[in-house]
């Protein structure tokens, strides 16, 4: 996963996890503290009407891993100076554990469905667009109660990128022999491929985030994990577009490479 924010917590919050033992989710505030339970009662479990009923509990069959309901709670950041409030719900279990004795054990386990405010997916660079921005944030505040419409933003958020890339989103072509040009609207996909006349690299990271919104676009498949996926690569392709550091260290390497040795600056006088 991501290397500039820890997409593996991300992905952790997106599948099933200890009660107690929550991922490192960045505070969506200040993005630099973690967002933490202050106590045992910040985050309450309602067991679920068919779970709790006389009639699921006295079957024959019954198991404790048949428990489950639904959690509501609030995590706070781990910045004293900052201490924001995030408010989470989602689903929980009583799943079954092996032990070291070969018996069964059981642990809470809770998946997460949404947050307010959404949760930060990734670490933009300060030069990155709002539109880029905002495009984000919306699929940050989908990725785990509707992961389709979530990868449906990211491809939204490439469109925006390739706009504020000066990339046009028309062209003219030939209506007829005798009739005017008219505009036609380009594909996502035409666009990428104009961007990588100039920018390869972060056109190929493009190119792969596009078919993942197109699974959430076109399909509705895309699952919490696809969506992170997609998260990952264009964090890449925005930092290789709006950080002037990484273009700096491709510069210097570049150098040292064509000089195959260091590149030592002149003494000042």
């Amino acid at each position: 996963m991501s290397d500039f924010y820890g997409g593996q917590e991300l992905l952790d919050a997106a599948k099933k996890f200890p009660a107690d033992r929550w991922p490192r989710l960045l505070c969506p505030r200040c993005e630099r503290g973690t967002l933490q339970a202050k106590s045992a009662d910040s985050v309450v479990k309602v067991e679920a009407a068919d779970s709790a009923s006389e009639l699921w509990r006295n079957h024959e069959a019954w198991e404790p891993d048949w428990i489950y309901g639904y959690f509501h709670g609030a995590l706070h950041c781990s910045e004293t100076k900052c201490d924001e409030p995030t408010i989470v719900t989602g689903e929980y279990t009583l799943d079954a554990i092996p032990d070291d004795d070969w018996g069964i054990d059981y642990e809470e386990r809770l998946r997460l469905r949404f947050s307010i405010p959404g949760l930060r997916i990734m670490k933009m660079p300060q030069k990155c667009p709002e539109p880029v921005q905002a495009r984000i944030q919306e699929a940050a505040n989908l990725l785990w109660s509707d992961p389709a419409s979530a990868a449906n933003r990211l491809r939204s958020a490439i469109e925006e990128l390739l706009t504020a890339q000066k990339i046009p989103r028309t062209k003219l072509v030939p209506k007829g022999a005798t009739q005017p040009k008219r505009r036609k609207r380009l594909s996502a996909h035409e666009r990428i491929i104009m961007l990588k006349a100039r920018e390869p690299d972060a056109a190929n990271l493009l190119e792969a985030v596009k078919w993942i919104g197109n699974s959430g676009s076109h399909e509705g498949t895309a699952q919490s994990e696809d969506v992170l996926d997609g998260v990952t690569l264009l964090e890449r392709a925005l930092h290789d577009l709006y950080d002037d550091r990484g273009k700096e260290l491709a510069r210097i390497a570049k150098q040292i490479n064509a000089r195959k040795g260091p590149v030592r600056k002149p003494r000042a006088k």
